[in-house]
């Protein structure tokens, strides 16, 4: 944010609680609450609070909670399952002609489907591991429920503790690195989904290549292998 976008900030504070003018002092520590995310966002955090009817300003560190809640939008976990169970359903290792030099590359039609649909649920089951989900019972879709629940408190961590020292607090690296308490994925695992506090699509490394049972041509018809 540079100085020119500050003093809109400021000068928003002021106008919507000019009874509660922030000293210089406070204000500083309210820029460096704030600095990593885009102006835009944080006049939008700050009118809020004015329309929820706020009789006193929030604090740098209230706005990037709000800031948090805003950015993450997590669907709830039944719509998150809704799509998983659908995206399962597509097919795996498709091979696909291109004009590389290979001539060809691998197609996912499950994170596809995923990244078209949430890219932060495509980001959770990259996490986790798309081919380590299975939902035979209710117990499984628990197990996944809190895995799924971890994840996007974790992310809303990232948010509101992005920029601190780890300062050698177990916790704080796991959330700093974008990690799972459980259920972590293999060494391919995205470690971030979180850049200058926004939620960013993270492509995953590609996987070696190894038998499929069909071919697909440019989008034609499957033939045997």
């Amino acid at each position: 944010m540079n100085d020119r976008e500050w003093d809109r900030v400021v000068a928003l504070l002021a106008e919507n609680w000019p009874h509660q003018l922030q000293p210089e002092s406070a204000l500083a520590k309210y820029r460096r609450d704030l600095d990593s995310f885009p102006a835009s966002q944080v006049l939008v955090a700050i009118e809020t609070f004015y329309r929820d009817g706020e009789r006193f300003p929030p604090t740098g560190g209230v706005i990037r909670g709000r800031l948090a809640d805003l950015i993450t939008d997590a669907p709830e976990f039944f719509e998150a399952l809704r799509l998983i169970r659908r995206a399962l359903h597509k097919p795996s290792d498709l091979i696909v002609e291109d004009d590389s030099e290979k001539g060809w590359h691998y197609s996912d039609e499950r994170q596809a489907h995923l990244d078209q649909a949430s890219p932060l649920i495509a980001a959770f089951v990259r996490q986790v591991g798309i081919d380590r989900i299975v939902l035979g019972d209710g117990g499984d879709e628990a197990r996944l429920r809190n895995k799924y629940e971890a994840f996007i408190a974790r992310n809303r961590e990232q948010l509101l503790y992005g920029g601190l020292p780890a300062a050698g607090l177990p916790k704080l690296e796991r959330v700093l690195n974008g990690e799972l308490t459980e259920g972590r994925a293999g060494p391919q695992e995205p470690r971030k989904i979180l850049v200058d506090g926004a939620i960013r699509r993270i492509e995953q490394e590609p996987e070696q290549p190894r038998k499929v049972g069909f071919t697909v041509i440019a989008g034609n018809g499957g033939e045997a292998a």
